[in-house]
Order: structure tokens, then sequence, then C-alpha cells
């Protein structure tokens, strides 16, 4: 059977499939790709066992499912990318044939791929299910939530996962030291459940950012639409710990509120302070006394101290910045809000950078519930969170 495709779609689809195996796996057939031709179409399927993709180009398929008449064909990605890069920038049409009597690929009638295993060893896909499905994500949220990654050594799960509360309409991440929460719809008919950041990758790249379709569940996987195919997850075991008390303080009236309008002042002073710092010294203490101050101070350095309030300090009132903590930030303009007890928070540089270009809007607040408590941060304009572990000193 033959089909030609066009070279765009196939070099898309051939990029996402490489996403979805990632590191190199110990079975070698995991470093290969399923190819099935059936009429006027042909179906690319790719798989690390946690995690499968399949990608269409031509005909679309009924709920992705393969007709049983189709050929196919099993054969090395990274061969297959190889030939296809090594064709002419000029040609825009590839054609795929397979021949039945080599037990090959045949690329633009010229390159002939055999086949890296037969297609009856091939790991089970899960099939894409008839069944209800979530308008659960969006790229920005899975994004910026997803940005927040573990140790990839470390073994467990919640360092590894987002959390879906679906219950409390909420997607959460954490590294032990940190929690980024995205606002999600609520959905009481569906159990929270997990899903690895790995696999959230996959949705985030650039190919697949702007077709991420609903969500279903079947037979404890995820499927996710992607328009031109389906990705499906296996939903990990264990448990998420419980950050109920992290995520309560966002909503209690915190020891101290810092409003910035823009938050690159404050990043400017971080990336100063960070000139003095080592792996010996590596944080920053944060002063709120009526002034914000940054600060460091490493003994074989020197000392860094600047006065991010830039001589202009407004208080607000406790009813006012409660009632319309959101928006406070536009009556500052480029000056800095302060409300609170005085406090000295030691934080790691990096983290709160990290938040800062997380959050696409310039207005973030700073809520400090105490001087041994998590510092948060919130955008003043989007559903992004995050709370900050404080360090020791």
């Amino acid at each position: 059977m033959k089909i030609t495709v066009n070279r765009k779609e196939l070099e898309r689809e051939l990029a996402i499939a490489k996403k979805v195996i990632g590191r190199p796996n110990s079975l070698m057939i995991c470093q290969s790709v399923l190819l099935s031709f059936y009429e006027n179409g042909i179906a690319i399927q790719s798989t690390d066992l946690s995690k499968a993709y399949m990608g269409v180009i031509g005909d679309p398929l009924y709920n992705y499912w393969i007709p049983d008449n189709s050929d196919q064909i099993v054969i090395s990605l990274d061969r297959f990318m190889r030939v296809v890069k090594a064709i002419s920038k000029k040609t825009t049409e590839v054609s795929l044939e397979f021949t039945q009597e080599d037990q090959g690929l045949l690329v633009n009638g010229t390159t002939t791929i055999v086949a890296s295993a037969s297609a009856d060893d091939y790991p089970y896909l899960p099939k894409f299910p008839a069944s209800t499905q979530y308008n659960l994500f969006m790229y920005d949220g899975l994004n910026q939530v997803n940005s927040l990654k573990g140790d990839r050594d470390d073994k467990r799960m919640h360092i590894q996962c987002l959390y879906a509360d679906t219950q409390n309409g909420r997607l959460a991440s954490t590294d032990g030291s940190r929690l980024y929460l995205s606002k999600i719809p609520v959905t009481e008919s569906l159990k929270p459940f997990m899903i690895e950041k790995d696999a959230v990758d996959v949705l985030c790249t650039p190919q697949l950012r702007n077709h991420i379709g609903p969500v279903r569940i079947k037979d404890n996987n995820l499927f996710f639409d992607t328009e031109k195919g389906y990705l499906s997850v296996r939903i990990p075991d264990g448990e998420f710990p419980d950050c109920g008390f992290l995520i309560e303080m966002f909503s209690q009236d915190p020891g101290a509120v810092v409003s910035v309008s823009d938050k690159h002042v404050v990043i400017d002073a971080i990336n100063e302070a960070q000139g003095i710092l080592s792996d010996q010294y590596r944080g920053i203490m944060i002063d709120i006394n009526g002034h914000v101050i940054i600060s460091a101070t490493n003994p074989d350095y020197g000392e860094f101290k600047k006065d991010i309030s830039r001589d202009v300090t407004i208080y607000l009132s406790e009813e006012e910045l409660v009632d319309n903590v959101f928006d406070c930030t536009k009556q500052l303009q480029n000056h800095i809000g302060y409300l609170g007890k005085p406090l000295s928070l030691a934080l790691n540089p990096a983290y709160v950078i990290d938040v800062c270009k997380q959050i696409p809007d310039v207005g973030i607040n700073f809520l400090f519930p105490g001087a041994d408590s998590p510092m948060l941060i919130e955008s003043a304009m989007t559903d992004f969170r995050a709370a900050i572990m404080p360090m020791r000193v």
C-alpha cells in the first residue's frame, strides 16, 4: 500500500512521537513507531509503556480506531526521522509505501527502511474510548504548573506528577519546596487524579500546545484528544500530599502584603543580590517594616542591601486590601504597596525569580502569613498562585 503525505504534517507527527518516547527505553521496540496504512491515510503510533500517542495523516479515523485490514510495519523512529530530514527541502510531499516482499518502508521511492520488529510484537496501545469527555485543561495553566520540576531521580510520584483536584477546581504541582496552583473547572462527577509531568511535557510541545482537547478516562488511563490524534496516559498509583494548609493561607488575612505593579522591580533586585551569593551562601533576606528591603550576605564577598520601595511606600487600609487585593496594583502605578507587621524571611532567590517568570502579567502580589510560614505569590490578573517554603538560616 502506498500513500503520499504532506511533509510538514509528517515531520510534526514524528516530532511528537520522539517526545513521547523521550529518553532511551530498555525495550528496543519502544524506540520504534508502528505505521498503519489504511485507505487514504496513515496512523503513526509510539509509546514508552506509560504513555502512548497516535497521530493521523490523511483521512480521519472514526474514534481513532484502525481498520483490521490495514498494512502495518514497525520501523526505527530515529532512522525514519533521519531519512525524512535528508530529503530536499524543496520537496513538500513525501510518498510512503509498505513493501510486502522486503518487509520495509519505501520513502519517496528511493530509500527503503527495513522493519525493526514484527507488528504483532509492538506494545498494545489503549484504544480511544467513546466515553464522557471533560474540558479541564488549557495550555497556559498546564504549562505554568508543569514548569515546576522535581529531581528526576526522586521516586515519589507526587514529585513527578501534577494533581488535578477536580472537586475543588485546582491543578497542583510540587517539588517538595514549592507549590504551584492553577484553576481548573470544578467537576464533582470526576475523581481527582494525578498525571505524570513527562506526559504534560508532550501536551505542551509546540506541535500540540494549541490542540489540547477534552480529556476522557477509562481503565485507569487518561485520553487527550489532540485534534489529529490522541495521547493516552496511565494514571499512576499513589497519593498526592495534602497541601490544604498551604492553599488555605491564600484565603486568610496575611501578616503582610506587598503588591508590585512591575515584577521586574523584584527580579532586578534579586539578580543583583545573587552577584555575591555562592554554593555555601545561597539565600536572600526580605525584610518588611514600612519599607521592603532585599539583602544578602556572604562573608567571602560582602553584603548587598536594596530598598525596593524607591522611597515611596503606600499604606492600604485592611478593608481596602481584603476587598480589592487583585486590583490594588492598578492603583499603585509604579510603586509598592505594603500592609502588615514587620517580618524577615529567608528565601531561595532562584525560586522567587522562577515564579515571577511564570506569571504572564506584570502585577504581582506577595503575601506573607508570618516569619516561619511560606511566602505566597499570586498573579494580579490571572489564576496562577505559588507557595515558597522559607530557608533555614
